[in-house]
């Protein structure tokens, strides 16, 4: 037998050596080196892409609400009552979801009225407990999946851990003017004296309520976008560190700038903060989940945390700057917008349409763009 048909296998094609196996097990490994970043890169494409198209459905949730009951969806129908999302539950087909928070009527004290203390979410079976929290129209897909649930709900003032279902999305609110204060600025819309006195000038507002929360009325319509609804934005991304992701506790922490203090808290109820809690009232307050500020204008210099807020470069960055340095107090860190897109967030402007914005945008275009009647109008950056 010759030496060429000594190299023959059984199938009868020639057999690779050791070394050409190598070389092709290579190719093959640095092939996939260099495209498994580029699936990473489809893969985080196909989530920004959900994010945003679960804003356009917020957005047009927002818009059904209003053909439906004639006004803006509330930012909330009063304290420690059913949020602006919860109450658009019917308009992204969670009507069950809502069916249950309304639940006992319309008497004082019954249905939307009544307080939803920790009593109430516990007590309900654990397949309603999870759907609360598998509404995944509130979930950016880059930051969490599945049930997302406050996992060690911690206790604020009157006995109300920020129990329930957690989100990624928050209504934008601009302060104009006010004093720090518990609470902070832009919880302020939670109460109709501060409403009237010191307002918003953003798109959701309170309801108007006379004592029974079953009766709210809407406080505005769409022509209170004075400024336009293709100009002015209605919803972004909040930013949450990754570590905080469905926790909600603040670990007994007394100082705001502890490493501890975890603010993921569910969006349920919008709930105000004490006064009487300083500074950790500003970061207990449900308000911080449901509404937060795009950009704050102080007339009060020693509020300047307030006063630089951007939007985060990612989801390790925090939104806030004191000066030229990122800030890494506590109270900054429940506040504010940016998703787990690096470099960018995206926001539902009120005319149903949803824009990138970046974290490099100038701080002015914000505000024009988060006030509803200032007359100032700016080009999306």
């Amino acid at each position: 037998m010759t030496k060429e048909k000594k190299r023959m296998t059984w199938s009868g094609s020639e057999a690779f050596t050791l070394v050409e196996l190598l070389v092709v097990i290579a190719i093959i490994g640095t092939l996939v080196a260099l495209l498994l970043p580029a699936v990473q890169a489809a893969r985080e494409a196909a989530r920004r892409m959900q994010c945003s198209n679960n804003l356009k459905q917020i957005g047009t949730g927002v818009h059904n609400f209003h053909g439906s009951h004639g006004g803006l969806v509330p930012l909330c129908v009063g304290d420690e009552r059913p949020s602006w999302l919860t109450l658009l539950y019917p308009f992204i087909e969670q009507q069950s979801l809502y069916d249950i928070m309304t639940e006992g009527g319309t008497a004082k004290d019954q249905g939307l009225d009544r307080k939803f203390k920790a009593g109430w979410f516990d007590a309900l079976a654990p397949d309603i407990q999870n759907g609360f929290g598998s509404v995944s129209t509130y979930h950016c897909p880059s930051r969490r999946a599945g049930v997302s649930l406050v996992t060690d709900p911690m206790l604020g003032a009157g006995n109300f851990p920020r129990i329930g279902p957690t989100n990624d999305y928050a209504t934008v609110v601009v302060a104009s003017t006010e004093g720090h204060g518990g609470g902070g600025h832009w919880q302020r819309c939670y109460e109709a004296r501060d409403q009237q006195n010191y307002p918003t000038y953003s798109v959701l507002r309170q309801a108007l309520s006379s004592g029974n929360v079953n009766n709210w009325t809407c406080r505005d319509t769409f022509a209170w976008i004075e400024d336009g609804t293709s100009n002015t934005l209605l919803a972004g991304e909040k930013f949450v560190r990754p570590d905080e992701v469905n926790r909600c506790t603040m670990n007994g922490a007394t100082a705001e700038d502890s490493p501890d203090i975890m603010l993921d808290c569910s969006y349920l109820v919008a709930m105000k903060a004490e006064r009487g809690e300083g500074w950790a009232g500003d970061v207990r307050g449900d308000g911080v989940q449901v509404g937060r500020p795009l950009v704050k204008i102080d007339a009060n210099p020693s509020y300047s945390e307030n006063t630089y807020i951007r939007i985060a470069n990612g989801p390790l960055q925090k939104p806030v700057m004191v000066g030229a340095v990122m800030s890494i107090k506590a109270r900054s860190a429940p506040i504010g917008f940016g998703g787990s897109h690096f470099g960018i967030a995206n926001f539902l402007v009120a005319d149903g349409s949803v824009r990138g914005i970046s974290s490099m945008a100038d701080k002015m275009t914000l505000l024009y763009l988060g006030r509803v009647n200032d007359g100032q109008t700016a080009a999306f950056p």
